[in-house]
């Protein structure tokens, strides 16, 4: 369990990777409502950081919220989501092939070189904690946006706006929890050398190694959240499948269950 902190923004952030781990490991069931007030007893908080949490959730793509309904927990399949990543990869690339052939302006450049300087300092500190999660993905975020909106291709941006809405697909949908952030950490050290490479190639216009450099970092990427969902035995069909096996009793035979599931044929 990670340390509470009376600073509003740190409980923030320690709740937010608490719920995006429920849900992850199904503790939290696919097609579920999120009960904001039992939650927020069982963390010992009060429902605005619980409340904020699942807005920032939403945008990761984990849950749905509703007018007058709250959140409900999004149905996903592990192969949608590497799917996604592998379709981000070709028209990412293909961003940054459209770049580097135009070359950036001194205001694209300048966005990316700080994207590049934050990511430099987060990550100076030799961790990540609750406090610097945040600052990272949002970062990661504009870098990759910064790229497409350079492209000046508006089929471009709609179609890896309609990609991005898979869960944990954006660029600012990093899956941190409270026990890989170690791992993560030094996933980002290798994140932060892709992007120093990208942008080289870009100011030097070099556009088919920066489609190249591109496509190989989200494919990275993929990889990395695929090793996160096999490290946590969550590698099965979907999560309401996960769900189901974690809520059968001790001894209960799951071939049995999953037999039912399929149902003839």
């Amino acid at each position: 369990m990670m340390r509470r902190d009376d600073d509003p923004k740190t409980r923030f952030e320690v709740v937010l990777l608490q719920l995006r781990e429920m849900i992850l490991n199904g503790e939290l069931p696919p097609g579920g409502r999120v009960q904001e007030i039992a939650i927020s007893k069982r963390l010992g908080v009060s429902r605005t950081p619980v409340r904020n949490s699942l807005a920032v959730l939403e945008q990761e793509g984990l849950v749905r919220g509703e007018p007058n309904r709250g959140f409900t927990v999004r149905e996903f399949t592990v192969s949608e989501i590497l799917a996604a990543y592998d379709i981000r990869s070709v028209l990412e690339g293909y961003g940054c092939r459209i770049v580097a052939e135009h070359g950036l302006t001194d205001g694209q450049d300048r966005a990316l070189g700080d994207c590049i300087a934050l990511g430099a300092r987060l990550l100076a500190a030799g961790f990540f904690d609750a406090t610097t999660i945040r600052p990272w993905t949002e970062m990661n975020g504009r870098f990759h946006a910064a790229i497409v909106e350079a492209s000046g291709n508006p089929s471009l941006a709609a179609s890896l706006h309609l990609v991005n809405q898979h869960p944990l697909t954006a660029p600012n949908a990093i899956a941190f929890r409270t026990g890989n952030l170690e791992r993560l950490f030094h996933h980002m050290q290798r994140a932060q050398e892709q992007h120093e490479a990208v942008l080289t190639a870009l100011r030097r216009r070099q556009a088919v190694r920066a489609e190249r450099l591109m496509a190989e970092h989200i494919f990275i990427s993929r990889e990395n959240l695929h090793d996160e969902i096999r490290a946590q035995g969550l590698d099965m069909p979907d999560p309401l499948q996960r769900f189901l096996d974690r809520a059968l009793a001790p001894g209960t035979d799951r071939r049995v269950v999953a037999t039912r599931q399929k149902g003839p044929g």
